[in-house]
């Protein structure tokens, strides 16, 4: 999780995905020279923007590496090579501008795609790399396995738009706080495809009483009262299945094809996130080039006659330390509490997260005191008249022993002078 990509060359972190790629699922389905063809050519379809380049793409990847070889059981083989490869492609032609900014300029890219613009197309970029002469890295798949790592990698790939990570947050949450969560339960895996709203890909590539099966989740109709524990004790099958082993063998595979989706979306968030739970000098390294980015897209905005926000406007970089505190606050420790209470094996990036908040907290807190120190002072200058006024306390003399002694001195002079 601490892998730091900052210094690595440009070759050497395509030779480390390789590696990577070749850890986790050998070679014995996947051809090494269009492997390399594939990831040579990913890399030179990063543009050289400040943060959405080569670099952040190789390190999501790497985080996605190590989750995966820590819970190898969490996800289906197949399910893995999705999101592996998703990391690594998920933000190729990344022009350094949000979404926003293509939609509001009338980028020809926002035309195509209304919502998750970019993410739809980097997607395209990948298919499109895929589709290159002596590229497809999936080659010797089947025409399923084909399509359904294609699909999942959509899905992995569109949930790095954290437009998508609240609504998906909020539904997991609301399952674990009820304590309805179950991996092993029917029922939950195949109400994720409806939960998460891709219900219509895998419908689509599900026939006849499958597809009849995901339509009756839509419709309440499994976990009723008749799927429930029978006088026996035992757990009932839905009632429209029945004594049909056939059907709900048949959902069972379904299932297993949906299995995690929502998972690996929070997943891919944490991800596209970790430069958040990095040790601290890699993590003041990665903001200043996020920063720059933002500065860069704020710049543009302003010769566009509009005014960016704080976080994009580089006359408020005083800022930075408070923006740190709002973004790893409100996105990233929540995306890694959830992931952390999914995947225990995830803690480092939660704890490495909330190192970082707290760093960051503390920085934005000695900011403010010195800014309220040095108000303070120029407000003192202001009212400050140059001219210290006498303080009795510290005098030696008061004013009376003044004024007696110059009465004295008076009274003297006025005999000597014989009047």
């Amino acid at each position: 999780y601490f892998f730091c990509p900052i210094g690595v060359e440009e070759l050497d972190k395509v030779r480390t995905a390789i590696f990577m790629f070749v850890d986790l699922f050998g070679l014995t389905r996947f051809d090494k020279d269009s492997l390399i063809r594939f990831t040579l050519t990913v890399k030179k379809n990063y543009r050289r923007v400040p943060y959405h380049n080569w670099t952040h793409g190789f390190s999501v990847a790497n985080s996605m590496y190590t989750i995966i070889k820590h819970s190898p059981k969490s996800f289906r083989p197949l399910e893995c090579l999705a999101l592996f490869v998703g990391s690594l492609c998920h933000d190729l032609d990344h022009r350094g501008k949000n979404n926003k900014f293509m939609l509001e300029t009338e980028s020809p890219l926002a035309a195509i795609y209304t919502t998750s613009t970019l993410e739809h197309h980097h997607f395209n970029q990948t298919v499109t790399i895929l589709q290159q002469d002596g590229h497809n890295i999936f080659g010797k798949l089947t025409s399923n396995e084909y399509k359904q790592v294609l699909g999942n990698i959509k899905h992995c790939i569109l949930a790095t738009d954290l437009a998508m990570f609240f609504p998906n947050k909020a539904k997991v949450n609301q399952l674990l706080e009820e304590k309805t969560f179950d991996w092993d339960n029917t029922e939950h895996r195949i109400a994720y495809l409806y939960l998460c709203g891709w219900r219509a890909h895998w419908k689509g590539g599900l026939q006849g009483r499958e597809r009849q099966a995901c339509k009756e989740v839509e419709a309440g109709e499994v976990g009723t009262e008749e799927t429930r524990a029978g006088e026996s004790g035992e757990a009932n099958e839905p009632a429209a299945y029945a004594g049909n082993t056939e059907t709900v063998e048949s959902l069972e595979a379904a299932e297993v094809e949906v299995t995690g989706l929502l998972i690996e979306a929070i997943a891919m968030t944490a991800c596209d996130l970790c430069a958040s739970a990095k040790p601290w000098d890699i993590q003041v390294e990665t903001v200043k080039v996020i920063f720059e980015e933002f500065y860069e897209q704020g710049d543009a905005e302003k010769a566009a006659g509009k005014s960016p926000i704080p976080m994009m406007d580089r006359d408020k970089m005083d800022d930075q330390a408070d923006s740190q505190v709002g973004f790893l606050s409100g996105i990233c420790m929540p995306c890694y509490e959830l992931l952390f209470r999914l995947l225990p094996i995830t803690e480092p990036l939660l704890l490495g997260c909330k190192k970082n908040l707290d760093t960051w907290k503390q920085i934005a807190e000695d900011k403010k005191k010195l800014m309220e120190s040095k108000q303070q002072e120029e407000e003192g200058e202001e009212t400050d008249t140059g001219i210290e006024e006498v303080n009795e306390d510290d005098e030696e003399q008061t004013v009376e022993e003044i004024d007696d002694d110059c009465s004295e001195t008076k009274d003297s002079n006025q005999k000597g002078d014989g009047t």
